[in-house]
């Protein structure tokens, strides 16, 4: 009797094709007192059908209504709310009420399974033009964060691929020996 081993295995490793979409400019300049309103749309192929959560950075602190962080004690989180809506499209909406100059920064919409989605919030003073210049410190940091995610993805990515990589090799040359093996022990014709 003699018996083939196969090697199969069936490994689902696809890009993340959804993505996170901020409404709106890279930048925004919103008057101190006033509200600001992000609105997060995550945009999904058909045939995803569980995205999860959506969550909310500001920087590298995700925002809660119910958490202050010690760096963050200047934000009063009680102006913060958020709601989602889930469903064929999900969206999510940041409110902050009464724009103070601390709540500047780099704002990310991070859904659980897809792309994160980032913009710059910076909260002004005054309506000169001088203010609402944008300079090239602020833009780096703003791009700080998604690069660094966008690292980890990557880096993420090529293990995932590495590691198939490395069992498709294996499985491929343990089938050849097992044929190279079967050919060498059989009886001449």
């Amino acid at each position: 009797m003699n018996t083939i081993l196969s090697c199969r295995r069936f490994v689902g490793i696809t890009p993340p094709d959804a993505r996170a979409v901020i409404v709106g400019p890279a930048d925004l300049y919103v008057k101190v007192g006033s509200v600001i309103t992000l609105i997060c749309h995550v945009k999904q192929p058909s045939s995803v059908t569980d995205i999860g959560p959506i969550y909310w950075y500001r920087a590298h602190y995700i925002l809660t209504p119910f958490v202050v962080h010690p760096n963050e004690a200047a934000i009063d989180m009680r102006r913060i709310s958020m709601e989602s809506q889930l469903g064929e499209k999900l969206q999510s909406r940041l409110r902050i009420a009464n724009a103070q100059t601390a709540d500047s920064g780099n704002y990310t919409c991070m859904p659980t399974t897809a792309e994160a989605a980032s913009v710059m919030v910076n909260v002004i003073n005054d309506e000169t033009p001088a203010a609402m210049q944008k300079s090239s410190a602020a833009h780096l940091q703003s791009n700080s964060f998604a690069l660094a995610l966008l690292t980890v993805l990557t880096v993420h990515w090529l293990s995932l691929f590495s590691s198939l990589t490395a069992q498709l090799a294996s499985c491929y040359c343990y089938q050849r020996l097992q044929r190279l093996t079967k050919a060498y022990l059989s009886p001449a014709a």
